[in-house]
């Protein structure tokens, strides 16, 4: 699904699932659940999407996904680990700056598809965050 340009191939989805998979049997304890194939990410758990944006996406798209998309990623996975971090209020206005990058080159990537309520309102996280 999406514009033409962006979307994965199947080579891809194998290789960002092999990639998961290969992840499993290394993980801690301390993860609820082990990653699964991204073919069943409408299945997901609320954890098992905040493993792969926080922790495991910045290394199984790396090489897969356009130069523009992974870095597109990249910006909210980076303002994600900020928020996410105790003692980091010095970085919340980067954080910031990443969530406005990210929806702003979101909409040019995607081409406002799939551009939503839901993706608009992280530009008020920050809000939210110092509330």
């Amino acid at each position: 699904k999406g514009p033409l340009n962006v979307r994965l191939s199947g080579r891809m989805t194998n290789e960002i699932t092999s990639r998961l998979l290969n992840i499993r049997s290394s993980m801690p304890c301390e993860f609820s659940r082990k990653p699964r194939e991204i073919q069943s990410f409408l299945q997901w758990k609320a954890t098992e999407f905040r493993l792969f944006l926080v922790y495991l996406g910045p290394f199984v798209l790396k090489n897969i996904l356009s130069h523009d998309c992974y870095v597109n990623f990249m910006s909210l996975n980076v303002a994600m680990i900020i928020l996410l971090s105790p003692n980091k209020s010095d970085f919340t206005e980067y954080a910031q700056q990443l969530i406005e990058y990210f929806v702003m080159t979101f909409d040019q990537i995607y081409e406002n598809y799939n551009v939503s309520h839901n993706l608009h309102g992280l530009l008020h996280l920050i809000t939210d965050y110092h509330n």
